[in-house]
């Protein structure tokens, strides 16, 4: 009675992980971003599921033109994603305006909406990891407003 009690448990195990892992899975996904023949040396790059993909939008940082999420954070395999890339850099304006105070730093993303909040950049994940090395070299396009007006000195 013992042994058919152990083989009734390791069947219902087996099963269970066989159901857990027969869906998609998460892959890693990296590559290199430019925008307008440079890297972009700091930023961020988040994937929005789309089209039916199951699981949160996930993503990471851009560090000299590169970004890595790993797998444990990954993009699920065989999923679509909308993509927004975020380029920062550092601009120094004065807050509210000229005589508003003193001269400050700040980091403002220089890319245009069209690579970010209106972005139009589709991902379909690879279930081969090898597949989800991908290359963004992004056209220069007039951003049309700035946050913060860049001073000059």
């Amino acid at each position: 009675m013992l042994k058919f009690k152990f083989i009734q448990l390791l069947v219902l195990i087996i099963t269970a992980f066989i159901g857990c892992n027969s869906g998609s899975s998460l892959m890693r996904a990296w590559g290199e971003i430019s925008y307008d023949g440079k890297a972009i040396e700091e930023g961020e790059i988040i994937f929005f599921p789309i089209e039916g993909t199951l699981g949160p939008s996930t993503g990471g940082p851009i560090k000299n033109g590169s970004y890595d999420i790993p797998a444990k954070t990954g993009l699920v395999s065989n999923g679509t994603y909308r993509i927004e890339i975020t380029g920062l850099r550092k601009v120094k304006y004065i807050p509210g305006g000229s005589g508003g105070g003193p001269l400050t730093e700040v980091m403002q993303n220089f890319l245009p909406d069209s690579y970010n909040k209106k972005s139009n950049l589709i991902l379909k994940v690879s279930n081969v990891t090898s597949e989800n090395n991908r290359i963004f070299n992004l056209e220069k396009i007039e951003n049309t407003k700035s946050r913060f007006p860049k001073i000059t000195k």
